[in-house]
């Protein structure tokens, strides 16, 4: 949901150090959790891990089709 995204987006850029090996080996467990895959972009993004945010963006897209809840989130 939107609320639950932003909530994670908030605790992700008030963390004082940003690990992303949890959100990545949420994705590696389950590819099709568009959340948890825009989490780990998020995460990325504020790690200033800017390639592998890019990147896990993208594969959203590929991955991303009408009935998907992460298109709901920006609509």
């Amino acid at each position: 949901s939107n609320t639950k995204t932003n909530n994670n987006i908030n605790a992700v850029m008030n963390a004082t150090e940003i690990d992303t090996t949890d959100l990545a080996a949420k994705v590696a467990a389950n590819p099709n959790d568009l959340d948890a895959r825009y989490d780990l972009a998020v995460a990325q993004n504020v790690a200033a891990q800017y390639n592998e945010a890019i990147d896990s963006l993208i594969e959203i897209v590929k991955r991303v089709s009408s009935g998907s809840s992460i298109m709901k989130d920006f609509c």
